[in-house]
């Protein structure tokens, strides 16, 4: 897979809306837990479906790594599956 870049999302307010938006859905409280990593909801973020490779937006769980693909596309990775897989993914190639 070929990788521009990667980052960590933390959810500060410094990092929000360049990808990642805050996670903010009316059907969901934001109190709820998140079923992968029982963190609140609030907590998350969210890429919007033109940005990532998933047809309808992709959530993100805090401390999860944003990934850049070369071609301009990004998804989250959790960051235990980020680390097991780093050896698949070529940055900058």
């Amino acid at each position: 897979m070929k990788v521009k870049e990667a980052h960590r999302w933390d959810g500060m307010e410094e990092t929000e809306g360049r990808v990642v938006r805050y996670y903010r859905h009316p059907q969901h409280e934001g109190e709820a837990i998140c079923h992968i990593c029982e963190k609140p909801l609030h907590e998350h973020g969210f890429i919007d479906a033109p940005n990532t490779v998933f047809d309808g937006g992709q959530p993100v769980c805090p401390g999860s790594w944003i990934v850049e693909l070369q071609d301009g596309r990004f998804f989250a990775q959790r960051e235990e599956v980020f680390y097991l897989r780093s050896d698949e993914l070529c940055v900058g190639c």
